[in-house]
């Protein structure tokens, strides 16, 4: 089995995580609203209605490998999907290793909550990597 390692948050974001974490029984992150202003969710009526639908967040989803077998996914079509305002600079190793993989890479030019600031330019582009485009 050949393994994969990924890690969402680097590790100088996951200290800090962690000592948040320990108001959250230790295991998991609060769901904060300021999250939204970090993703680049900018619109006051969107934020309003996100920010209290917002879960907490299983702490080791955060700062823990994940080893997995790649080998049923080498088959599919691979699409990286970039946001620019802002692009969160802890996605940039994601980011080349996809580009060093050969994946597409597609850009929305909006925050990383690209369902909820761009939903019209999210589906147009779901629909067009599914149908081959």
């Amino acid at each position: 089995m050949r393994g994969a390692y990924v890690r969402c948050v680097p590790l100088a974001r996951a200290r800090p995580a962690a000592q948040v974490a320990g108001s959250g029984d230790g295991w998991y992150l609060p769901a904060d609203a300021s999250f939204l202003a970090q993703w680049g969710v900018r619109d006051p009526e969107l934020r309003g209605w996100a920010g209290p639908r917002l879960t907490d967040f299983p702490f080791r989803c955060q700062t823990d490998p994940v080893h997995f077998d790649p080998g049923p996914l080498d088959a599919l079509r691979k699409v990286w999907v970039r946001h620019t305002e802002p692009f969160l600079p802890n996605l940039q190793p994601s980011l080349d290793l996809a580009r060093s993989g050969g994946w597409e890479v597609r850009t929305i030019p909006c925050g990383h909550d690209m369902m909820l600031e761009a939903p019209e330019a999210t589906a147009r582009l779901l629909e067009d990597v599914a149908a081959g485009d």
